[in-house]
């Protein structure tokens, strides 16, 4: 999307509509500077109110109201509010001691901009608590307890901060008898302080853990979170030690569920533990859970599916000492006919030539949605399970794009949190047999090499953890701008070798200069790429065009391109380039029936319920989590929604 759209547009356009009058700030939050706050969030400070336009924390509404800026002030209170701003409160920690030595606590940082704390007050997780500023307390059994800081100012504004002690029994070099703690298994609902057991590959030890953060915990992306072996684990958890068995040295059994597995629905398929192993004893026990309620006990058994769909499949050894561990896979499963999903159709893409080809050699053309940013739309808000079922069964939607910012409040923020996010809805769209785009959103730097260092880790990450799906692309750099395409070749040939490391056969997309535009919004054009292109397998080149904005000239651009040159077009809209505006659907329309002609695929922006006239919902479908077609549908989104379901889609098989 044009960086007009996703900074200063969405500003100006709040400051020119709203005039600075008097507003009743009762009940409105008093702005804190550790605070989170997303667009259209309301707080109130210095005794004016002001509404967040995009996601921010630490930036003061005071000085960042500006055009262009992270703020839009509302007006003057009214004398309802109060222009007293909260303290901040900072508990510090994690804390660590023993049972009965008395650890020291501190609420250094905690502050008051416009005043003095003037009282504190501690709750050290155990009963007992504190008005000190830095106490001292000893616990009397080992655990992790969560402390919690409430700071008071001197007009009565409070504010609290959490933090975590965990004591042990003996400096914490054992994990001691591990007997009765759950053994970990990924995506289930893990409380900050639980304990857990799981087998460490490195070690070849059960290793008893601590769960720091819940969310990270519960998460369902192993490959980054399972403790001891996840490449983030410890952001997660805390390990206590190796589990001696209660006075034992019984290892933890390997579980392998093997696959991913594919069949057709009403035919039996065959599941394999083989590789399944105990190193100090026998396993003793098999659990299958299929993923459609059905469960097996057998070591190798048999099952058929009724309907079609992906579905997880979970393998639980026990060995002949009590311990378990699980192991997960997936299992494809298409209709009698060869599938009715367009990832069970087509399979694993390539791109043959100038087309992107399906498992048996044929150019098709995919059709879907983009996401809006993760961070203000992603994951629990516009997209959510009832949301992709829409898209996929509703909608018809062939391929959803993942639109993961890199700046503004994007991944650059929590790498790893937004990677977890992208992992998650690849996920999802994964399980509705859907393809999954990955959008790799750099806007402001134009010059994707600015975010070399971030593209390199995210594209690690995320390959490692989806390099068994045969549905997933990506899309390196989103809309450069400002740059030589010389530069994007540059950056590209040292990305594209990062995802070949794990996964060969994907699709990968690069985004053409001048905003993706093959050149043209800068007056250049695919002459560029015809004369200079990367020396790739499997990559195709992206086009984004509006269509109120873009006529003729980048329209016939894209013609002559696409008859020399493998094209994606991964964002379009029937507005203006800033995302906003009335529809111009006849110039979509000239684009549709030349992408249709050429079998160009494309995903429309965008799936979410924002303001502006290109996202298909109106305001308030995703708080409410749909209905999302009928009357919940802008224009836009009704016009995109018949395109994406007509013509049906045909998919050539031979």
């Amino acid at each position: 999307m044009n960086k007009l759209l996703a900074t200063g547009f969405a500003a100006s356009i709040a400051l020119q509509a709203i005039p600075a009058a008097a507003v009743v700030c009762n009940g409105l939050d008093t702005w804190n500077n550790s605070t989170v706050y997303l667009g259209g969030h309301q707080v109130q400070h210095n005794n004016n109110a002001y509404r967040a336009n995009w996601w921010t924390r630490n930036h003061n509404p005071e000085t960042h109201s500006n055009p262009h800026q992270e703020w839009s002030l509302l007006g003057a209170c009214d004398g309802g509010g109060s222009s007293n701003q909260a303290p901040s409160a900072n508990a510090n920690g994690p804390y660590t001691g023993q049972v009965g030595a008395a650890i020291a606590f501190s609420s250094a940082s905690s502050n008051d901009a416009d005043g003095t704390i003037a009282g504190y007050s501690w709750n050290f997780g155990d009963g007992a608590t504190s008005s000190a500023a830095n106490p001292s307390h000893s616990y009397g059994n080992a655990g992790t307890y969560t402390v919690t800081l409430t700071v008071t100012d001197n007009d009565g504004a409070s504010a609290t901060a959490s933090t975590a002690a965990t004591t042990t029994g003996d400096g914490g070099s054992s994990g001691g008898n591990c007997a009765g703690l759950p053994t970990y298994v990924a995506g289930t609902s893990y409380t900050s302080g639980q304990r857990v057991a799981n087998f460490v590959d490195a070690s070849g030890d059960t290793v008893e853990f601590i769960c720091n953060i819940a969310g990270w915990c519960s998460s369902s992306a192993a490959w980054a979170y399972e403790p001891g072996n996840g490449r983030h684990w410890e952001d997660a958890w805390r390990e206590v030690g190796r589990c001696d068995g209660g006075g034992g040295s019984n290892k933890a059994p390997l579980a392998n569920a093997n696959g991913p597995y594919s069949g057709t629905a009403g035919t039996a398929v065959t599941f394999s533990s083989a590789g399944s192993t105990d190193p100090d004893g026998t396993i003793t026990g098999y659990r299958w859970s299929f993923g459609d309620g059905s469960t097996s006990s057998a070591a190798n058994p048999s099952h058929s599916y009724t309907n079609d769909g992906t579905y997880t499949v979970t393998l639980t050894v026990t060995d002949n000492d009590g311990a378990a561990t699980t192991d997960s896979t997936i299992a494809t499963i298409s209709d009698a006919g060869g599938g009715s999903t367009p990832v069970a159709i087509n399979g694993q893409l390539r791109v043959c030539g100038n087309k992107l080809c399906n498992q048996f050699g044929q150019p098709i053309q995919l059709r879907g949605m983009s996401t809006h940013g993760l961070q203000w739309y992603g994951w629990g808000n516009c997209v959510t399970e009832s949301s992709l079922d829409a898209l996929a069964y509703d909608w018809g939607a062939d391929i959803l794009r993942i639109s993961l910012y890199v700046q503004e409040g994007g991944y650059e923020t929590d790498p790893q949190g937004f990677t977890a996010q992208v992992s998650t809805i690849i996920d999802a769209a994964t399980a509705r047999g859907m393809y999954a785009l990955v959008d790799w959103h750099q806007l402001t730097p134009g010059d994707p090499n600015a975010n070399l260092d971030n593209a390199r880790r995210f594209f690690t990450d995320i390959t490692q953890a989806h390099n068994g799906n045969n549905n997933v692309i990506y899309d390196i750099a989103n809309e450069p701008n400002n740059v030589s395409w010389a530069d994007i070749k540059r950056y590209a040939e040292q990305i594209i070798p990062v995802i070949r490391r794990y996964d060969p056969d994907a699709v990968v997309l690069v985004g053409t200069h001048a905003w993706a535009s093959l050149g043209v919004s800068e007056g250049r054009s695919a002459r560029d790429i015809v004369d200079n292109p990367i020396n790739a397998d499997n990559l195709m080149y992206t086009f984004h065009f509006y269509a109120a904005s873009h006529g003729a000239v980048h329209r016939n651009e894209l013609a002559w391109a696409a008859d020399r040159l493998p094209i994606f077009v991964s964002e379009w809209g029937s507005q203006t380039y800033t995302g906003d505006g009335a529809n111009d659907f006849a110039s979509a329309q000239a684009y549709i029936d030349l992408m249709a002609q050429k079998k160009i695929s494309w995903t429309s922006w965008n799936y979410s319920d924002d303001f502006r006239s290109g996202a298909v919902f109106r305001p308030g479908t995703c708080a409410s989590n749909g209905p999302w077609s009928g009357g919940n549908l802008k224009s836009a989104g009704q016009w995109v929604r018949d395109k994406i379901q007509n013509p049906p889609d045909n998919f050539p098989t031979r």
